[in-house]
């Protein structure tokens, strides 16, 4: 799963922890929970049509950051997710996990998307990627 190698990712760059079974860490795949205040969703989002003709994949994610009620953390750690994702290309983003042709951020840096209900701070960034499909039969 995409955003699981995403996470493992991030984790291994010292951005966040990542727990895969979800319950402890501040890095969470498609749920942003109450708590800790500082923390890290990431989702897939559809993506790109696929071509039947070639051996890629152009699936989307989204990444949330949220923080407290000084925005300057969230927006710090939410610029340091992009720039290790924003360009990846040529490799796997870990060992025997998806090759990854191309990672793009579809914006240029995040962007502020307002406070929660408990006036912390979320940034979103959103990335365009194309993935060898090597279970594609072509």
């Amino acid at each position: 799963m995409l955003v699981a190698e995403i996470a493992e990712y991030l984790a291994v760059s010292g951005v966040g922890v990542f727990d895969s079974s979800g319950v402890s860490g501040d890095i969470f795949l498609f749920t942003l929970p109450e708590s800790p205040h500082e923390c890290i969703m990431i989702r897939a989002t559809g993506g790109g049509a696929a071509d039947g003709k070639i051996a890629t994949d152009y699936p989307s994610v989204q990444i949330i950051v949220r923080g407290t009620e000084n925005p300057r953390r969230a927006e710090a750690l939410a610029q340091s997710i992009y720039d290790l994702l924003h360009g990846f290309h040529a490799a796997s983003l870990k060992s025997g996990g998806a090759y990854i042709v191309n990672c793009t951020g579809a914006q240029s840096g995040p962007v502020h998307i307002g406070q929660d209900s408990n006036r912390r701070h979320e940034f979103s960034l959103n990335f365009r990627l194309a993935v060898k499909n090597t279970n594609r039969r072509i």
